[in-house]
């Protein structure tokens, strides 16, 4: 399938980083995230608005370099007024949109 979930995905991407020792950025589209009670992203949420056919998850984490994180949800998923939201991950390898070296700031393939 096209699709992989965050656990395959971060797996794949620990191998093939395995040797070489150094900190990456992942930037994930807004509409990747899927809404699971049980997901394995566990982020602060901030605010939920409305926009037509979909909601957006305004939420933080504490390792993101983004002051917020947005997350695309179908407007008819029931989201919690809750401390925390939780989330996996579904979406073609594609949608991770840019991947770097902290360090040197240089692009992996």
């Amino acid at each position: 399938s096209d699709y992989d979930t965050l656990s395959e995905k971060a797996n794949r991407l620990w191998e093939s980083l395995e040797k070489k020792h150094f900190n990456i950025y992942v930037g994930i589209r807004p509409e990747g995230f899927v809404h699971n009670e049980k997901g394995v992203l566990t982020l602060n949420l901030q605010n939920i608005e409305v926009m037509g056919r979909d909601k957006s998850v305004i939420s933080t984490h504490e390792a993101s370099i983004k002051p917020t994180i947005r997350s695309i949800i179908e407007s008819g998923v029931h989201v919690k007024e809750a401390e925390t939201v939780k989330f996996d991950l579904s979406l073609p390898i594609t949608s991770i949109f840019c991947r770097f070296n902290v360090e040197t700031e240089k692009r992996l393939r």
